[in-house]
């Protein structure tokens, strides 16, 4: 049996249309977060583990007593999955912690308990 090009060509995109229809997953939450007192008064140290290398963590914090506006702080992934992020925080404060790689973004909710 003989292939000609037009054969391999068809078949080369039906191969490409079916991977391109093929469902993705959503992007995993980060995980839970270990906290730590910060250096500065009313500051929190959160690290983190298993987080998606160069994704864009971001901390919000909209239950802010000191400024009177929700604080937000980010930092960039590390290649090995790691981040460190200082916030202006205090015990009973809900962060909302954002993991955004290119157009999808997950999230979890953190409650400080330092």
């Amino acid at each position: 049996m003989r292939f000609g090009w037009r054969s391999i060509f068809f078949a080369a995109l039906a191969a490409v249309a079916l991977g391109c229809t093929s469902p993705t997953l959503p992007l995993p939450p980060p995980a839970q977060p270990t906290e730590s007192a910060g250096t500065q008064p009313n500051t929190i140290v959160l690290k983190g583990t298993g987080a998606i290398p160069t994704a864009l963590i971001i901390v919000v914090n909209p239950d802010t007593q000191f400024t009177g506006d929700q604080v937000v702080e980010g930092t960039e992934v590390a290649s090995d999955g790691t981040w460190t992020v200082t916030i202006q925080a205090v015990k009973g404060d809900d962060l909302q912690i954002i993991q955004l790689a290119g157009d999808e973004t997950s999230s979890i909710d953190f409650t400080v308990e330092i």
